[in-house]
């Protein structure tokens, strides 16, 4: 057996102090490898090809794939003969060097082919890429530190903590676990920043941020964005694309008409000019000469709202999925499978919220007096608020940059819900602690990179995703999302801050990228979104659904919220008090959803059964 280690940085010293201290795992023989951006270190005990063919770390040919590992894989020497068919050229007869061409041939997927116990970290000096993989048992172990990019694995705590960087901080939650077990369950460990990867898991780390160029990063997002639209064209049925005429759909439109000469694009609009933007669709159909279809639909929220509580399973307020539902319905009459431009607001930093690490210098040079009487301004029914947006920014000033995103991302602010809450749901612990679990796993503290994570973490795959699949799929129609192909999200990962936000400009490269495929008004155009009217409806059709259903004593009597409070959040906003709409459609969604799958043994989407 073997002992590892690694870190993205160059430090010779460090490496060859860390591996004293591995010295009994690997008595042999002892290696290092160092770059700008690497140092891999090794302890051998040697088992196979004794000779120093088999010293670690261990390149490729060109010296661009470097090697360090520990295990035995117990399946090499077929895929030896394999790779030897595949043209692959040995120099040892280790499995270590095995392990090298399996990744050359197979990428990632290496892992799943080999039988055996290891834990091995891949240099791959062309992506400038850490790699690292552990068996599916976790037979032999591997354990990380990560803090402020500082990223640091060895084969045993005590080499981690030869680095300066790697601080000996207790976890207390950690203590607790080892009470209650006799042993600390991984990925924890005892100490703060340090983990232990999981078994059957890999982990890649970048290591490239502050080298991309602007050009670079076009030039690599040409390559991966039009494979990734060419690979999701690949259909035996009729094919489109939602198109909305903002940039994201607009971008995929332009890369699909690459590949074929009849594109189909369908868009929605609504009677309320406010929520229509099928103008831009059209421009942008027009500009490719696409098979345009274009609905303009007034919603009917008392009747499809069943439906598409029904669709989702669990309770889920996104409103969104409400055109979402319509554009799917009507897109499926000519299509089976839709492209959109899902997952680029995660990716290149698209979301308003994103903006608050940047305007935080800004909202604190005024003055305190000022700062708290914006707070208490009252929020308008425009559809996106500045008042609203302003204030929130205000009340998360001082808040820790760890916490701000999960404060951004509350409808029901943490005071409110303490108000509301009755009953079963009393003393519940704060959402927070949803994005903070997230938050052990990342490798930086730079809050856009927070915000972003967290985004792609918990709102992209818990909301934008389901909304999507189950809207879409409640009419048999498969939607498809070139951004979010994964090698797109590693190479978001090698972009440096500025490329992503550069001030108060999100979408930076993204944009820049653009702009040699569709027209700078549609680029740059001010971002829309895909809403409804719910205050018009909380006005009008829904009042009162929401005074009749959120207020009875079937809903009360469930035991979750304070009746009293229930009444005031409805009374202040119709009265324009304060703008409550989206916790209003929260309330709604979810007493609608407790009658129809928790009250009846089948799902009724009548909702005057429901009411």
């Amino acid at each position: 057996m073997c002992g590892i280690i690694g870190f993205n940085w160059e430090d010779r010293d460090l490496l060859k102090k860390s591996c004293k201290l591995l010295v009994h795992r690997g008595p042999d023989q002892f290696g290092y490898y160092t770059g700008k951006e690497i140092s891999l270190g090794h302890r051998r005990l040697s088992i196979i090809d004794l000779s120093d063919n088999g010293k670690q770390p261990m390149s490729n040919e060109d010296n661009s794939i470097w090697l360090v590992y520990n295990g035995e894989i117990y399946n090499f020497q077929e895929l030896r003969e394999e790779l030897d068919n595949r043209g692959h050229i040995f120099k040892s007869n280790t499995d270590t060097e095995v392990i090298i061409h399996s990744y050359e041939e197979w990428g990632e997927d290496c892992v799943k082919r080999f039988n055996g116990m290891f834990a091995f970290a891949i240099w791959d000096d062309n992506k400038k890429k850490l790699f690292l993989a552990r068996d599916r048992l976790g037979i032999k172990p591997l354990y990380y530190f990560l803090n402020d990019r500082k990223f640091f694995f060895a084969s045993e705590i005590k080499a981690i903590l030869s680095c300066e960087y790697a601080k000996k901080e207790i976890d207390l939650d950690s203590i607790n676990h080892y009470v209650t077990l006799a042993y600390v369950p991984s990925p924890r460990t005892i100490f703060k920043n340090i983990f232990q990867l999981m078994p059957g898991h890999i982990l890649i780390c970048y290591n490239n941020h502050k080298n991309r160029t602007e050009r670079e990063a076009i030039k690599q997002m040409e390559i991966i964005l039009n494979d990734a639209v060419q690979k999701r064209m690949v259909s035996d049925v009729p094919l489109g694309i939602f198109l909305s005429g903002g940039l994201d759909s607009s971008l995929i439109a332009a890369l699909m008409k690459n590949y074929s000469s009849s594109l189909k694009t369908f868009s929605i609009g609504f009677e309320e000019a406010e929520f229509n933007e099928t103008n831009y669709a059209r421009e942008m159909a027009d500009y490719l000469k696409t098979d345009h279809k274009e609905f303009t639909v007034k919603p009917n929220a008392i009747k499809v709202l069943p439906k598409i509580i029904y669709s989702l399973d669990q309770p889920f307020a996104d409103p969104s999925a409400l055109p979402t539902y319509y554009l799917s319905k009507l897109t499926k009459k000519y299509v089976t499978v839709a492209l959109s431009g899902d997952g680029a607001d995660e990716l290149f930093a698209g979301y308003r919220r994103y903006v608050g690490g940047y305007l935080d210098k800004k909202i604190s040079l005024i003055p305190s007096p000022i700062r708290n009487l914006i707070t208490f301004v009252p929020a308008t029914r425009k559809r996106y608020d500045p008042n609203k947006y302003l204030g929130k920014l205000i009340r998360g000033l001082d808040l820790e940059k760890e916490d701000k995103h999960a404060f951004y991302m509350q409808h029901f602010e943490e005071d409110l819900k303490d108000e509301l809450y009755d009953g079963v749901l009393k003393n519940r612990n704060p959402s927070i602690t949803v994005f903070k679990d997230h938050l052990n796993y990342l490798n930086s503290r730079d809050q856009l990179d927070i915000a972003q994570y967290l985004d792609i973490k918990t709102y992209l795959a818990d909301d934008i995703l389901v909304k999507v699949d189950r809207m879409s799929m409640a009419h048999s129609l498969e939607v498809r999302s070139p951004f979010l192909d994964y090698r797109m999200f590693e190479l978001m990962t090698s972009f440096p801050t500025k490329l992503r936000l550069n001030r108060l400009n999100g979408k930076y490269i993204l944009k820049k990228f653009a702009r040699g495929y569709i027209p700078k008004k549609i680029v740059y155009r001010k971002k829309e979104g895909f809403s409804v009217p719910l205050n018009r409806w909380f006005d009008n059709e829904l009042k009162d659904i929401i005074i009749n259903v959120l207020t009875d004593d079937k809903t009360i009597k469930r035991g979750y919220f304070n009746k009293n409070v229930v009444n005031k959040i409805i009374r202040d906003h119709l009265q324009r008090k304060k703008e409550y709409s989206t916790q209003l459609w929260i309330l709604l969604n979810l007493e609608l959803w407790h009658r129809m799958f928790i009250d009846r043994d089948k799902p009724e989407t009548n909702i005057n059964k429901l009411i």
